[in-house]
């Protein structure tokens, strides 16, 4: 029998018979608490993995619970896809912030946000790009590397979610302003180079030039004449490896290049950016493509490419920001509970959806005027 609790002293049989009984109508199923002012789940949970999860969740202002995910691992061009199991049945927002290209010419990671719908048990796949190496010319960079949720258990058979695009790196010629298509896009397609204009297949990986090309969701770019290609999302999302001067492509698909000079390599995303064809002429990479689905409460899926104004990442706030943000950025919220039967009294055999608060509210009320020191949140309680 699952136990969910934050504290009781028992003083009268009443309370833990009342107690007892709210606890029976949960029944075997594991469930949470939220404590909202202090921000707290105890869970008793099937997998440490689940447990983990919950301990590190927290509450925004409009009581949801949400997941924030960074970028990990020691080097620039690889890290490891992390995961989120679906607590319940209800709709998600997932929100991905596209990462920086590399060099101070790279380009800005897009922003995108998602509405899906998952059932309990379902697993997400979460890559945060990292932004592109800086070469030993301050102005050249790899690409940078998109964010990427994606639905399944393998990353190898995995359904795209949401992804937003990587900023295209820099190259030795600073002489051309960033432009829209340097930049993670808003759209599926990836950004083409003034001189490599040929559109790589949607979903795919980039067109090399003289630098190497940014990785797609479904498929790797193409290693140049200078640096490598960026891995695709089924790939295992690894960045450019190869460069002579620190000018790796970064983790979520990002293209590598030379590092001093070399030509500017496309960022990874949905699609994967276009390497520029050309070196020493200023003419800059193309950042990755995003990808968005659904839609909530009037609200549609969308992204914003990373040359405008993107909602600031700090939770519970209202702000954009433009310019580099460095490496990526993810963040799951749950925006509903599960149905309360059509609206129906609860019925002595209790199913998934109930809802006891009022319940467990009695109790709270009881146990006060015992002087007993139950407590819980003033939210619906629902079993899972």
């Amino acid at each position: 029998m699952a136990r969910i609790f934050h504290k009781f002293k028992s003083k009268i049989g009443l309370s833990i018979f009342a107690l007892c009984l709210a606890f029976c109508l949960i029944g075997s199923s594991a469930g949470v608490l939220s404590v909202s002012n202090a921000q707290k789940r105890v869970a008793e949970s099937t997998t440490n993995t689940e447990a983990e999860q919950i301990e590190q969740s927290a509450t925004d202002n409009q009581g949801r619970t949400y997941w924030d995910y960074n970028a990990n691992g020691s080097n620039v061009y690889d890290g490891s896809i992390q995961t989120f199991t679906a607590p319940i049945t209800a709709k998600f927002m997932l929100e991905a912030w596209g990462a920086s290209g590399g060099g101070s010419a790279g380009g800005y990671g897009a922003y995108s946000v998602s509405y899906v719908d998952l059932t309990a048990g379902n697993t997400v796949l979460i890559l945060v790009g990292k932004a592109g190496g800086q070469g030993g010319n301050s102005y050249c960079g790899g690409g940078g590397g998109g964010t990427f949720f994606a639905l399944g258990t393998a990353y190898a058979s995995a359904t795209p979610l949401c992804v937003a695009g990587g900023g295209a790196g820099g190259q030795c010629n600073n002489q051309v302003a960033l432009a829209t298509n340097n930049h993670g896009m808003a759209t599926q397609a990836s950004g083409l180079p003034t001189d490599n204009t040929t559109a790589p297949t949607v979903g795919y990986g980039g067109v090399k030039g003289i630098a190497s090309s940014g990785g797609g969701f479904y498929g790797n770019g193409v290693t140049g004449r200078y640096g490598s290609y960026g891995y695709g999302f089924r790939q295992g999302g690894k960045g450019g490896e190869k460069t002579d001067s620190n000018a790796y492509g970064g983790y979520g698909g990002g293209g590598s290049t030379h590092g001093n000079c070399g030509g500017a390599p496309g960022g990874g995303g949905y699609t994967g950016g276009n390497a520029a064809n050309s070196d020493h002429t200023g003419v800059l990479g193309g950042g990755g493509g995003s990808y968005y689905t659904g839609s909530y409460n009037g609200k549609s899926a969308k992204a914003i490419g990373g040359g405008g104004a993107i909602p600031s990442r700090t939770i519970n706030s209202s702000a954009t920001v433009s310019g580099k943000q460095g490496n990526g950025f993810a963040r799951i919220t749950q925006l509903n509970m599960p149905p309360q039967n059509n609206g129906a009294e609860p019925s002595n055999t209790k199913t998934r959806g109930t809802n006891v608060t009022h319940l467990l509210r009695e109790i709270a009320k009881d146990a006060d005027a015992t002087n007993d020191t139950f407590t819980f949140a003033d939210q619906n309680i629902y079993l899972a």
